[in-house]
């Protein structure tokens, strides 16, 4: 199988695995944490190259594109939406999206229960028992934006799967326009009191995000562009799956086309065979996935300004529209 797919898989499963937590679970970098490491690294590879089997690093899915908040720096256009375009996924959805994403794969080592904001989903309950029983999943993230409170149903749950959830509270505490609406510290308590792993950056910043607009970048550009990206969050939405948030929202408000016309030969390009999405509404080939995750070229980073916006003078995190 294609090499470009194995080298891109195992750099997201490296970065994120060399954290300095395993996804809330705090590892000393001792010698040992760091054979172990090396050990899976080797292992992916054995399996990779030798049984052609597939091992999917980070998966986020957006269960609702519904949020408690309109930031106006929001990296993932979220606020952007348009209420027509907005939906919740069913439980049915949810696991058919996931199930035929995983048709083909041996392993996903992380899924995070994205949003919007997750906690508004009626279906949160059954979506989260699924995927922390799914045997294919290792690793379960559920975000939140710490407005709403995680019932104790959610909560009885996630205790029945210590070792693989992991709640990622975002801190916007330093944002005193949010302070009568968020309940983040009293969630963060009641995570460690029930155990549950959890991400806190204690000390969290955003950047201005940028308006959406065509780069004017070449081919070759693009490819630079996302060689050189920070993101390593491919992503679920309306679906579909895309290599990051901002590809879905891209194509979500149509903007792919017009960036086409500007690409000179864009029909020989599309002809090359570059995946720019695939569609979770079929079980997925083991091909399918190799060719989308081979890919070095995709149109959205012709639209994307994240490079450029992380040089910006940091601000305080969800500031309102």
């Amino acid at each position: 199988m294609n090499q470009l797919f194995y080298k891109r898989c195992l750099r997201i499963y490296a970065l994120h695995s060399l954290q300095g937590k395993n996804w809330g679970k705090r590892y000393a970098k001792t010698v040992a944490h760091i054979l172990r490491f090396i050990l899976r690294i080797a292992r992916l590879k054995f399996e990779f190259y030798f049984l052609g089997n597939i091992y999917l690093p980070y998966i986020e899915i957006v269960i609702t594109t519904r949020c408690t908040l309109k930031c106006k720096h929001c990296s993932n256009y979220i606020n952007t939406i348009e209420e027509k375009y907005q939906h919740s996924l069913t439980f049915e959805e949810f696991k058919q999206q996931l199930d035929n994403l995983l048709a083909n794969v041996k392993k996903l080592h992380v899924l995070k229960i994205f949003g919007g904001e997750p906690l508004l989903d009626k279906d949160l309950d059954k979506i989260l028992r699924y995927s922390l029983t799914n045997k294919k999943i290792s690793n379960v993230v559920l975000t939140t934006n710490g407005t709403m409170d995680i019932s104790d149903k959610l909560i009885s749950i996630m205790k029945e799967h210590p070792e693989k959830m992991c709640v990622n509270l975002s801190n916007y505490t330093s944002n005193k326009e949010l302070s009568s609406r968020l309940k983040t510290i009293d969630l963060l308590n009641k995570c460690k009191e029930n155990s549950i792993s959890t991400i806190f950056d204690e000390n969290l910043l955003w950047t201005e995000t940028s308006e959406i607009k065509y780069s004017g970048r070449t081919p070759k550009e693009i490819r630079e562009y996302f060689l050189n990206c920070i993101l390593t969050c491919t992503h679920v939405i309306n679906g579909k799956l895309y290599p990051c948030p901002k590809a879905g929202i891209y194509d979500l408000r149509n903007l792919y086309l017009p960036s086409l016309q500007i690409i000179n030969d864009w029909k020989g390009w599309l002809w090359e065979g570059t995946i720019e999405k695939i569609d979770l509404s079929a079980p997925v080939k083991k091909e399918t996935l190799v060719r989308f995750y081979s890919n070095s070229d995709y149109l959205a980073c012709g639209l994307c300004s994240i490079i450029e916006d992380a040089l910006k003078k940091k601000v305080i995190p969800a500031i309102q529209e």
